[in-house]
């Protein structure tokens, strides 16, 4: 070990030292007027690189140094005649491990979290609409009698294919604000293409206050896609587009609910009886996922089959 240089405070008369021994803040002995530059502040901060060829008088840590609190530890460190200071801190090398791990576990972890948020969200927009729009049903009846003598002229036909979309999107819009706008909270209503981009077969965009929306066309049941987050991607059918049936007479309930008893529903197929004949039909058409969430009370289970 390189032998270390000693200087000598005399304290500007040049007389020897007067005392020998000093005690500094961390509890180590040292010669109160001698510096020893170099090792000592390294060894003040750092006790275990002591090679035991140290001066005697400068002992070891006490036993119960984990009982000094950190910051007490870790503060600076005055010796008379010099000044070693002593901060713990971490290497930018540790920093940057942490950071990197913490890295990886999030590009892990994020697409999982926010997939399970996006369908707790789309569920819980489903269950509010289903609801809302049975209640609303109820209410319009105890208003205007049974639905199924509600009045509203459908598949409204004309030579011209602009004014037959013009002529059924009148007819939506007054039955809409008829018998539904009393109970539901309505934006606006614009007349918008099909999904199918032809655009002649005036579907009816009805925007509710929650920023959701209804596509209807005024076919024989109401039929219509109701879209979770309304104009906002991903506009995919089973994954923010779901379709529903509003059929007033009992005949077609049939046909296109799977429950006769309640004129509004998921659209539906006879074949469709269990969840299993559900679920065989929505792994090749996205459009009957509606009835499929009704079988699983409008929740997105593990099975689903399609991925948000």
């Amino acid at each position: 070990m390189e032998k270390p240089s000693i200087a000598r405070n005399t304290g500007g008369g040049g007389s020897e030292p007067q005392g020998r021994q000093g005690l500094a803040p961390n509890g180590l002995m040292f010669e109160p007027q001698i510096t020893l530059t170099g090792w000592l502040p390294k060894l003040l901060c750092h006790p275990e690189l002591d090679s035991g060829s140290s001066p005697r008088n400068i002992r070891p840590l006490p036993e119960n140094i984990h009982k000094i609190p950190f910051a007490s530890r870790t503060a600076q460190r005055h010796v008379r005649g010099g000044l070693a200071t002593c901060k713990a801190a971490f290497t930018l090398a540790e920093v940057l491990i942490t950071l990197g791990i913490i890295g990886v576990v999030a590009a892990m972890t994020l697409p999982t979290l926010i997939q399970n948020y996006k369908r707790h969200e789309t569920s819980a927009r489903l269950k509010k609409f289903y609801s809302m729009m049975s209640q609303a049903i109820k209410l319009s009846e105890a208003q205007n009698g049974e639905i199924e003598y509600w009045e509203r002229k459908d598949n409204i036909a004309n030579e011209d294919p602009e004014a037959q979309g013009v002529q059924n999107y009148d007819e939506m819009v007054r039955y809409w604000n008829k018998y539904y706008a009393p109970y539901i909270k309505t934006l606006k209503i614009t007349r918008s293409p099909s999904l199918n981009g032809k655009g002649i077969q005036g579907m009816t965009k009805i925007y509710l206050a929650d920023g959701s929306t209804i596509d209807a066309w005024n076919g024989g049941c109401m039929s219509f896609q109701y879209d979770v987050n309304g104009d906002n991607r991903p506009n995919t059918f089973g994954i923010d587009i779901f379709s529903f049936h509003i059929c007033e007479a009992h005949s077609q309930r049939h046909a296109y609910l799977q429950n006769t008893k309640n004129a509004f529903g998921p659209k539906g197929s006879k074949e469709a009886v269990t969840r299993d004949k559900a679920m065989e039909l929505c792994v090749n058409n996205q459009n009957c996922t509606s009835l499929l969430m009704l079988y699983d009370n409008f929740e997105f289970k593990d099975d689903y089959p399609y991925k948000f």
